[in-house]
C-alpha cells in the first residue's frame, strides 16, 4: 500500500521555509473556501468530503504545488513591504524626534556657553582691575591722583591760552598801535597770571578778558 502524501510535506521543507509556510497557508485557504463554496450551494456533507479528497489529491501534483508556492512568495511579498513601510515610517519618526532633541539640546549649549562667556569676561575684567590695584602700591596711589590732577589742570590751561589769544588777537587786528601795546601787554599778564596762580578748574571766569575788549572799545572811540 502507498503511504500517503501530505500537502504540508510537499510544500514545507523545514522550518526556515517561510514561502513553504505560506504557500500552506494558502491551500488550507482555498480548500476552506472550497467547503464554504459546496455548503453554500447545498451539498450534503458527504459530498462535500469526497470533494475536498480529490482537492486534496489535486494539490498534490507537480503545478499546482508550484502555484500555491508562487502565492507563499507573493504574500511574503507584501508582509515585507508592509513591514518595510512601518520601519520607515519609525525611521523617519525616531529621525525626526532625534533632530528636535539635537536641536533643543544645542539652543541650551549655546544658552549656556553665551552666559558662561559673559561671565569669564566679567570675572577677567575684575581680574584685570585688581591687578592693576596690587601692583600700584597704596603708598604711591597719591602720586597717581596727583598725577591725573596735574593733566586735567594742564589741559584746562591749554583751553584757557587758546581763548585768551584768539580775543586778544581778535582786540589787536582791529585796534591802532597804542592799543595794540596796551591790548598785547594786557595779553602776557594774563598768561604769566595763569602760571603764578594754582591750578584752576575747567571753568574759567572770561570777565576780565571782556573788560579789557571793553576797554579797547571806549579806547578806539
Amino acid at each position: 500500500m502507498e503511504d500517503k502524501k501530505w500537502v504540508f510535506s510537499q510544500l514545507v521543507k523545514n522550518d526556515s521555509d517561510y514561502q513553504g509556510l505560506l504557500a500552506y497557508v494558502c491551500y488550507k485557504q482555498e480548500k476552506d473556501k472550497l467547503a464554504s463554496d459546496l455548503r453554500a450551494k447545498g451539498c450534503d456533507e458527504g459530498e462535500i468530503e469526497q470533494r475536498l479528497i480529490q482537492f486534496h489529491d489535486t494539490s498534490l501534483t507537480e503545478n499546482q504545488l508550484k502555484k500555491f508556492r508562487r502565492q507563499g512568495l507573493e504574500v511574503m511579498r507584501a508582509i515585507t513591504t508592509e513591514i518595510d513601510a512601518e520601519f520607515q515610517k519609525k525611521e523617519i519618526e525616531l529621525k525626526e524626534n532625534h533632530k528636535n532633541e539635537m536641536d533643543e539640546k544645542k539652543k541650551e549649549y549655546e544658552k549656556k556657553l553665551k552666559k558662561e562667556k559673559e561671565s569669564a569676561k566679567k570675572n577677567e575684567k575684575s581680574r584685570i582691575i585688581r591687578n592693576i590695584e596690587e601692583y600700584i602700591p597704596k603708598e604711591k596711589n597719591w602720586f597717581f591722583r596727583s598725577f591725573l590732577w596735574i593733566l586735567n589742570g594742564f589741559q584746562s590751561i591749554v583751553a584757557m591760552i587758546l581763548a585768551i589769544f584768539i580775543l586778544y588777537g581778535s582786540a589787536i587786528m582791529f585796534s591802532d598801535d597804542e592799543t595794540k601795546k596796551i591790548t598785547i601787554g594786557n595779553f602776557w599778564g594774563r598768561i604769566i597770571n595763569i602760571f603764578n596762580n594754582p591750578i584752576p578748574s575747567q571753568e574759567y571766569d572770561f570777565s576780565n578778558v571782556k573788560e579789557n575788549l571793553d576797554y579797547t572799545s571806549d579806547t578806539e572811540k
